[in-house]
């Protein structure tokens, strides 16, 4: 907990620190105040277009802590719209305990499935470009030394 209150009074205009420091306030039971921080990193989060699925899954993640089960699933929802899909994340996550069991968060993960599935690429052209991508990926990896020189690997 020390790192998160150290982080948040280092900065407290940076939105991650906000988070960890609303996950402090939940573990020391200051539930006025982590909502209060919680709410406004949301609205900020809004207002500058943060886009940032994996910060959002963050937020979601001290929400659920809360117990503020509408709060967890609206921002479960803008993290897998936001591209964050990580399911086993989701499924295992000892922080998500608290909104596992609700039938909405299984229901936002079913409709993103559906939408995933319905909306694959099926151009030709689209899949000869990825294959491209992969070939220049593949022909980089190729050009560079493996194993990295040791000259490389100390960091001086």
């Amino acid at each position: 907990m020390e790192h998160f209150d150290r982080a948040y009074l280092l900065d407290p205009s940076l939105m991650p620190a906000r988070v960890g420091k609303a996950l402090s306030e939940t573990i020391t039971r200051q539930h006025d105040a982590v909502v209060n921080l919680l709410r406004q990193t949301e609205a900020e989060m809004e207002a500058r277009g943060v886009g940032d699925a994996e910060f959002k899954y963050k937020v979601t993640q001290a929400y659920a802590v809360l117990g503020d089960k509408p709060a967890a699933l609206h921002m479960l929802q803008q993290t897998i719209e936001g591209g964050f899909i990580c399911y086993p994340c989701f499924l295992s996550d000892p922080l998500f305990a608290s909104i596992r069991s609700d039938p909405e968060f299984h229901a936002s993960r079913l409709r993103h499935k559906h939408a995933a599935n319905s909306s694959k690429p099926t151009s030709s052209r689209n899949s000869e470009s990825i294959r491209n991508r992969r070939s220049r990926l593949t022909a980089a990896k190729l050009a560079l030394p493996w194993p990295f020189p040791q000259k490389f690997m100390k960091c001086s």
